[in-house]
């Protein structure tokens, strides 16, 4: 039986595969791609979306695009991930990145 979660762990196993994680991240894209066809059957009109274990924020960029008149907010547990994820926020309006 394993123990309990271990957030420490996994901050750190998140944040070692950061740089590397996208291209080894086929089922993360399948998932949100599906995530996002679903919010096409939905009438929305959110202030904030949040993006809860936004990794290096590709789901993030995408709902950025879908809502832009919503504050969006990429949340993750490890650092390098949110580092990573500069990478595709918009320079005209970037996304806010929470490490928590």
């Amino acid at each position: 039986m394993s123990g309990p979660f271990d957030s420490r762990h996994v901050r750190r196993a998140f944040g070692r595969a950061a740089e590397s994680y996208e291209a080894h991240a086929a089922l993360q894209d399948e998932v949100q791609r599906r995530l996002q066809e679903r919010l096409d059957d939905l009438s929305l009109n959110p202030q904030r979306v949040l993006d809860v274990g936004s990794g290096t924020a590709r789901g993030t960029a995408a709902l950025r695009k879908r809502f832009p008149q919503a504050q969006t907010i990429a949340l993750d547990l490890a650092m390098p991930m949110l580092r990573a994820a500069r990478r595709h926020r918009s320079w005209l309006r970037p996304f806010a990145r929470i490490c928590a």
